[in-house]
C-alpha cells in the first residue's frame, strides 16, 4: 500500500474513494469536509444521508457505492467526531485507526485503487501530526488486506508538507 501526503482540496482528488467524517450520534453533524462536500454535490448527499442508518458507532466507517454527480465511485463515512463528553488522547487515537481500518476494509472489498482523505483530528485539538502518524501506522499496517491501494492523506494547510513527509521517512510510517 502505497501511502501520499499532499496538500491542496481532498475534495478535487482523483482518488477513487473519499473519506468523509460526521458525529455518528445523529443525522446532521457532519464535519467540515462532509459539509463542503454537501455544498458542492447536494443531491448526492441527500442521497448518502438518507442511507445512514444512525447511530454509527464512534469510530466505524460505513460505505456507499455511488453514481451521482461527485467524481468519487466510492463514499466512506467515518464515525470520528463526537460532541459529548471527554474523550482522552489514546481513545481519540484508537477512533482513527477503527475508523481508517474500516475505510481500507470497504475499499478492498470494493476493489478501488485509491482513497483520499484528510487528516482525521476530529475537531479534538488532536495534533494533526500524531493523527496522520496514527493514520499512516494503521494503512501500513493493512497493507496486505490490499497491496496496490494508494492513500492519498491530505495535510491541512498549516502543516508543513516536506517536513512532515521526511519525518514520516524518518520514523517509519511513510516508506
Amino acid at each position: 500500500m502505497l501511502i501520499e501526503l499532499l496538500a491542496g482540496d481532498v475534495l478535487s482528488s482523483d482518488a477513487d474513494a473519499v473519506i468523509l467524517t460526521i458525529d455518528g450520534a445523529r443525522k446532521g453533524m457532519g464535519g467540515n469536509i462532509s459539509r463542503q462536500f454537501a455544498r458542492r454535490w447536494p443531491e448526492d448527499w441527500e442521497d448518502i444521508e438518507r442511507g445512514l442508518r444512525f447511530p454509527i458507532a464512534l469510530g466505524r466507517a460505513v460505505a456507499f457505492a455511488h453514481d451521482g454527480d461527485c467524481p468519487f465511485k466510492l463514499i466512506l463515512i467515518a464515525s470520528t467526531l463526537h460532541h459529548v463528553g471527554v474523550v482522552e488522547d489514546a481513545e481519540k487515537l484508537g477512533i482513527i485507526r477503527r475508523a481508517v481500518s474500516d475505510a481500507i476494509h470497504h475499499a478492498a472489498e470494493h476493489r478501488v485503487g485509491s482513497i483520499a482523505t484528510a487528516v482525521m483530528t476530529g475537531g479534538w485539538r488532536l495534533a494533526p501530526e500524531r493523527a496522520v502518524r496514527e493514520m499512516a501506522a494503521m494503512a501500513r499496517s493493512l497493507r496486505g488486506l490490499a497491496p496496490a491501494l494508494r492513500m492519498k492523506i491530505y495535510l491541512p494547510a498549516a502543516m508543513d508538507l516536506e517536513r512532515t513527509r521526511a519525518a514520516g521517512f524518518a520514523e517509519g510510517w511513510l516508506k
